[in-house]
């Protein structure tokens, strides 16, 4: 048995998983069966057992890593929400609702089976799941993890960015956001538990209304793969190499960053790796003043987070940024908003800024180019950090908030 139920004399639940796509590859079965608490899987697109020699580029990310036994694909939807999320326009919700069903109808009866004493699912994607749940008789625990700040969070931050964004994007965009806060908020109500990965997340649930007693706060967790590079001494000099990753985008705050390194001009280089989400006009703007290299293999992140002297997320709503515990775990100074939902305490691994604060932005890259040498106790500390919310801790966390 696990170390946790040892501990406790509680039996170890048997909890069942669903989710579409390869999110944060798969972490939340993995942890479980690690902790050996799996019953089973159920998600979209998988590689078929007889294929994963041959597997290939983007189709890596969904070789699942779990016993063939306890993992429940559907491979046609899969390749159906796929072909609909390329044929739409980017926030568009529908495919990402219709996908949810499939998996949910095509899983639900296998899950059962299952026996589960858990049903755990991720926000907007577990809702016709948990319907059929919260049927049977004994009545499994129904654990809703809130991925990222909820919808009302949304669309206030669709009202914060509006100047920047043409007003038909913006009409798109929340309505949108509004189909999902109606399923998100209907998941709220069937959950016994909502597990919320920081405290800025947890924050925002209570602000919309999410109630209270049923949010836990379960950080996640990350550890670097086996063949990643090892972390080199870095020799600071200008103009310092900044860092960006994730999607290029006005969510992102890649406008502020753009306009603070225009102010840096000579001093620091920005890297921004990412698929470009807005116009090209725009995307020629921002160009400007920092280096667009478009979407990036791993490796080449990785060798990135070696070369660089810090990564800057200007994020204006997150649920945990991955990329963050990528960047610390490299020993990476982090330059991150509050609503990134970061593990960072500012001065110490990292530093912290309100999203839309240029101003708070510019300050701290001035004080990094004055004294470029203050950024080596910050990479120190940046990775005990990391060290201490590794992906082997996270699922000790997650085990016991849903037995909780």
């Amino acid at each position: 048995m696990n170390r946790l139920a040892n501990e406790t004399l509680t039996p170890l639940p048997r909890v069942a998983v669903m989710q579409t796509t390869a999110r944060r590859d798969y972490a939340v079965a993995k942890a479980f069966h690690e902790q050996g608490a799996l019953a089973a899987m159920a998600t979209d697109l998988i590689v078929p057992h007889w294929a994963r020699p041959a597997a290939r580029g983007a189709l890596q990310r969904y070789l699942v890593g779990l016993p063939r036994e306890k993992v429940i694909g559907a491979p046609v939807s899969g390749l159906a929400y796929r072909a609909a999320m390329r044929m739409t326009r980017p926030f568009t919700a529908w495919p990402h609702i219709w996908a949810a069903r499939r998996v949910a109808e095509m899983a639900a009866r296998r899950l059962a089976a299952s026996a589960p004493d858990v049903v755990y699912g991720l926000d907007t994607g577990a809702l016709e799941l948990f319907r059929q749940f919260a049927t049977i008789s004994p009545r499994p625990k129904l654990v809703l993890e809130q991925c990222v700040a909820p919808r009302a969070s949304q669309l206030l931050m669709v009202d914060r960015l509006a100047a920047f964004m043409p007003a038909d994007l913006v009409r798109h965009r929340k309505a949108n956001i509004e189909r999902l806060k109606v399923r998100e908020e209907e998941e709220w109500r069937l959950a016994d538990l909502v597990l919320a990965p920081s405290s800025y997340v947890s924050e925002e649930l209570v602000a919309a209304g999410c109630p209270e007693s049923k949010i836990r706060l379960v950080p996640y967790g990350y550890s670097p793969r086996k063949d990643a590079p090892p972390r080199v001494a870095r020799h600071r000099t200008e103009p310092l190499r900044g860092l960006f990753v994730g999607g290029v985008d006005y969510r992102k705050g890649v406008h502020d960053l753009a306009a603070v390194a225009g102010r840096f001009a000579g001093r620091a280089q920005i890297d921004v790796f990412g698929k470009v989400m807005v116009e090209d006009k725009v995307a020629a703007e921002w160009g400007r003043t920092v280096s667009l290299k478009g979407p990036q293999p791993f490796s080449a992140v990785q060798q990135a987070y070696l070369d660089a002297d810090f990564l800057v997320l200007p994020s204006y709503l997150e649920g945990s940024a991955m990329v963050v515990y990528e960047a610390m775990s490299f020993g990476l100074p982090c330059i991150v908003t509050r609503e990134t939902g970061s593990v960072i305490t500012h001065g110490h691994d990292g530093f912290l800024f309100e999203a839309g604060d240029q101003d708070g932005l510019a300050a701290v890259f001035r004080g990094i180019l004055d004294d470029p040498e203050s950024l080596d106790p910050i990479s120190r500390n940046a990775e005990a950090t990391a060290r201490q919310v590794s992906a082997e801790q996270y699922g000790a966390r997650l085990l016991a908030a849903v037995m909780s």
